[in-house]
């Protein structure tokens, strides 16, 4: 990308939007003139939030699609309607995660495949090598991914591969 990002008028899809960080980082994006497309498996949280953020924002500057990360027509889906309705996609905000230790499989897919699924589809849709505008794609990781954590190896791993999958794209 290269340039400075300009936060007004830009627009971003968040994964993991609903409720936490995601949620966070939706409101703090809104607050600099950002439009936020919100991409949540948690369709009663994220239609609550929705409506808390449409009252101060707008109904225009922000939408829900639902979205489960470890299907990539699902985040085709959510860059589709997000860029019909809100425009350009020129941010990702790879939030979405879950800390499931019995279900190994289920957090692999979720927090590591998620995240690799819609960093591809974006370089797909915001390179500039395909014809894209460009854009930025942020990777939410975890102080987890930077030390060992032995209480939750599954999750620990998956975000060193986060921060690893990052690094490597530059």
């Amino acid at each position: 990308y290269g340039g400075s990002m300009e936060i007004t008028g830009s627009v971003a899809i968040i994964t993991g939007a609903a409720k936490g960080l995601g949620r966070a980082f939706t409101e703090s994006l809104l607050a600099r003139g950002a439009k936020v497309c919100m991409a949540d498996t948690d369709t009663e949280a994220a239609t609550a939030t929705l409506q808390q953020l449409q009252q101060s924002y707008g109904d225009d500057n922000v939408m829900f699609v639902p979205c489960d990360v470890t299907r990539t027509e699902d985040l085709k889906v959510v860059w589709d309607e997000g860029e019909q309705k809100l425009g350009y996609i020129s941010l990702l905000i790879n939030n979405a995660g879950i800390g499931n230790e019995q279900n190994w499989q289920k957090t692999i897919d979720v927090n590591l495949g998620g995240c690799m699924r819609g960093t591809l589809l974006a370089l797909e849709r915001m390179g500039v090598n395909k014809g894209g505008g460009g854009g930025i794609v942020v990777n939410i990781s975890s102080v987890a991914g930077l030390k060992a954590t032995p209480l939750g190896p599954v999750y620990t791993s998956t975000k060193h591969a986060i921060i690893g999958l990052t690094r490597s794209l530059g």
